[in-house]
């Protein structure tokens, strides 16, 4: 059997836009021909933002160009929207509809990303990966080596190339990166890790160093593995700390693998 051709942006597009089209019938709202003139570009909208949900089934090769088509795509259909609705509220419908396409744009950056967790049982020493050995991935941010990794937390995400395995640990799909913050009371001991979205900024000391974007260098390690263990060991006075989910998770997808159960 001859194999499936490989799906490409074109063709998921058009899937999504014949089941936008079809799937639900348009209100008019009480504005008859703005609306009827909107009905275009809320379909292709809606399109857009469902084809860049599944922008992992595309071969990667094809991601960067697929997110630049949606954008133009989005920024396309935005514009035509507000001419339409130059001189009156745009309906609340139609902003969800932009609002639903920009945030996909934004996540679908992470297309294909993967994530390492460390599962237990105990605490992780985080070893020193030779990611040069095997090509640096496009976008990545991995723990300094020599961190105490508690069990469930993850200690690397990536996009494109590949990663070092890093032994014991357990990696998965996920819709969108983390950030670790390990948390400090008064006395300077650390009392928890806090998993949180990209967008929060909680107080703590982040753990994941974001070291590549786009395929450009961005941050490092900021000491040596024996002094940033030794620094790290002493916060924990040998305990093992709970990890918890920040609250802005609430209603998004939280990445983690079988077997991690932050609490939340």
């Amino acid at each position: 059997m001859a194999a499936a051709d490989p799906l490409t942006w074109a063709a998921l597009l058009a899937r999504w836009t014949e089941f936008a089209a079809a799937a639900r019938a348009w209100p008019r709202e009480g504005h008859g021909e703005r609306w009827s003139r909107s009905v275009p570009e809320i379909i292709r909208l809606q399109a857009v933002t469902h084809a860049l949900q599944e922008l992992g089934s595309l071969a990667e090769t094809e991601h960067a160009l697929a997110r630049d088509r949606a954008a133009v795509t989005v920024t396309q259909a935005a514009s035509a929207l507000g001419a339409l609705w130059r001189g009156e509220a745009m309906p609340e419908s139609i902003l969800d509809a932009l609002d639903d396409a920009q945030r996909a744009l934004e996540r679908a950056a992470w297309a294909g990303m993967r994530m390492a967790w460390w599962t237990g049982p105990g605490v992780l020493d985080m070893p020193e990966l030779a990611l040069q050995e095997v090509g640096m991935p496009r976008t990545v941010a991995l723990m300094a080596p020599g961190t105490p990794v508690m069990p469930g937390c993850p200690v690397a995400w990536w996009v494109g190339g590949e990663m070092p395995e890093v032994p014991g640990c357990a990696v998965r799909e996920a819709a969108e990166p983390v950030q670790v913050y390990r948390q400090f009371g008064e006395d300077g001991i650390a009392t928890e890790d806090l998993i949180a979205p990209l967008d929060a900024l909680p107080p703590g000391m982040p753990l994941l160093v974001p070291l590549r974007e786009e395929g450009q260098p961005l941050g490092h390690f900021l000491q040596p593995r024996e002094a940033w263990r030794a620094m790290q060991s002493q916060a924990l006075a040998g305990r093992v700390i709970p990890l918890r989910w920040d609250g802005l998770w609430a209603g998004r997808e939280r990445p983690a693998p079988a077997g991690a159960h932050p609490q939340a």
